[in-house]
């Protein structure tokens, strides 16, 4: 776990070291420089909204699964971000993003979903999504933009780009085989929610809420 006083990870910080699992990067940490944790183990990375990213902060992270929401202050995904991230499946680019640097996301194979939040859609630079499989991954944009991406370089070589909802989860799933687990969920609303149902065997640290939220979901074993 990183200390909450820490205010930058340096260069090569935490690369090809042991470091594994769930990284929360502190709220006063501001910048993240480049190949901070390249080729780790780590398996989750929450990001907060105002923490800038070097190039390859997370390259060859092949352990790294689930979603990724971008921070709101950055509005060009650097080089080489997310390259080789084969377990991701989920990202959400806030309405700031403008571009899609090189490689960003290269050879994150088990990509599915992508939100982008905003009307333009964003540069995609050489090569930034290489390797993945564009017709089965789902796009999707406010309902005013679906004819642009679907215009856009970048874009249209995506199997399906469609309007955004007004309500998501992500991650989308959770699996544990015989084992008590944990994990944080976003939640997008435009509006209150609540949990109306919920099986016995699991538990979540928040039962409703207004808008975004992050919550913890517990799988009991």
């Amino acid at each position: 776990e990183l200390h909450e006083g820490v205010t930058k990870i340096g260069f090569d910080a935490f690369a090809q070291s042991k470091i594994t699992g769930e990284v929360r990067i502190p709220s006063a940490c501001k910048y993240i420089d480049s190949n901070a944790f390249s080729e780790t183990n780590i398996t989750s990375i929450i990001l907060h909204d105002n923490v800038v990213l070097g190039e390859n902060v997370f390259k060859d992270c092949r352990r790294l699964m689930g979603q990724i929401t971008i921070p709101k202050c950055i509005n060009r995904i650097p080089t080489g971000t997310f390259q080789n991230c084969s377990g991701i499946t989920e990202l959400v680019l806030h309405d700031g993003v403008a571009t899609i640097g090189e490689w960003a996301f290269e050879n994150c194979t088990s990509l599915v979903s992508i939100i982008c939040e905003s009307e333009e859609p964003p540069l995609v630079c050489e090569g930034a999504f290489n390797g993945v499989s564009k017709p089965n991954v789902v796009i999707e944009v406010p309902a005013s933009a679906v004819h642009a991406y679907k215009m856009a370089d970048g874009w249209r070589e995506f199997g399906r780009i469609v309007e955004y909802k007004n309500f998501d989860c992500r991650p989308a799933t959770a699996c544990a085989l015989n084992q008590t687990y944990s994990r944080t969920l976003v939640l997008n609303a435009d509006g209150p929610w609540e949990v109306e149902h919920k099986p016995e065997w699991c538990s979540v640290s928040k039962s409703s809420g207004t808008g975004k939220t992050e919550m913890v979901l517990t799988i009991n074993e």
